[in-house]
């Protein structure tokens, strides 16, 4: 990680980031099913908020802490969760069976926690339209630029 210092709460993102996917992937492999009609049509309105939550708890810890080791780590517990849902208990119950919609929902989720993961961070700054200023109330420590040391 470069040498970086991290804050406790950054620390603790991090640490979370894992089984937060873990949950997240058990979370919205049982979303990705919901569906309603209009007209006889079933609409998977599930899968989009499914998709949107992984897109987002992918990229949220990683705004939070400055790096993207939190959306790597979200997208192996979810990668995780999701083949847990896909495996044949003992029982012989499956969660995500091989039907369209799971199929697609892997497909689909495995693309958006993959570019998640690999999309840059943009540093903010001051020349950034709609930039935050550096001494806003919540700015990262790591986005800010203390200037110049009294006596240098």
């Amino acid at each position: 990680m470069g040498g970086r210092r991290f804050t406790p709460s950054q620390w603790l993102t991090l640490f979370l980031s894992l089984p937060g996917g873990f949950l997240l992937g058990i979370m919205t492999g049982l979303l990705q099913a919901c569906t309603f009609k209009i007209g006889g049509v079933p609409i998977q309105w599930g899968m989009a908020a499914a998709l949107v939550l992984i897109w987002l708890a992918a990229r949220l810890p990683s705004y939070e802490i400055g790096t993207r080791w939190a959306a790597v780590l979200v997208t192996i517990g979810w990668l995780i969760g999701t083949v847990l849902l896909a495996i044949k208990t003992p029982a012989g119950d499956l969660v995500l069976i091989s039907d369209t919609g799971s199929v697609v929902y892997i497909a689909l989720g495995s693309v958006v926690v993959g570019v998640a993961s690999a999309w840059p961070l943009v540093r903010r700054d001051a020349t950034t339209p709609g930039a935050i200023p550096d001494d806003a109330p919540g700015t990262p420590p790591a986005l800010i630029d203390a200037g110049p040391v009294a006596g240098e």
